[in-house]
Parts: structure tokens; C-alpha cells; sequence
């Protein structure tokens, strides 16, 4: 249940962080935005996503 809520609680944090992402992108005219979240199966591995590739992700370590 605690594991759960944790992720729910960072899945909902990213959410925020993507749509002031998308906030700022449209009132700078950028049509795309890209952004990274944590990967939950590996410690210091980030998802990286990027519209503009439609949601494709890869990982990449935290520097």
C-alpha cells in the first residue's frame, strides 16, 4: 500500500511538472516539449520522453 501511494505520488508530481512544461511551451511557441521522470525498475536511471518523438522514451543515468 505505502509502495502504491509513493508511486502514485510521483506519477502525480510529474503530471504537474508536464503540463507548466506544456504551459511554458505554448507561450513560447514551441509545439513539443521533452522531459525525463525517474525509472522505477532501476535506481538512477531516468525515462526520457520527448513529444515530438510521440511519448518514445529510452533510459539514460542520472548524472
Amino acid at each position: 500500500m505505502l509502495v502504491a501511494r509513493k508511486r502514485f505520488e510521483v506519477f502525480e508530481r510529474w503530471v504537474r511538472e508536464l503540463m507548466i512544461a506544456q504551459m511554458w511551451a505554448r507561450s513560447e511557441g514551441v509545439g513539443f516539449t521533452t522531459f525525463d521522470f525517474p525509472c522505477e525498475e532501476e535506481e538512477g536511471l531516468f525515462h526520457h520522453h520527448s513529444h515530438r518523438e510521440n511519448g518514445s522514451h529510452y533510459h539514460k543515468r542520472n548524472q
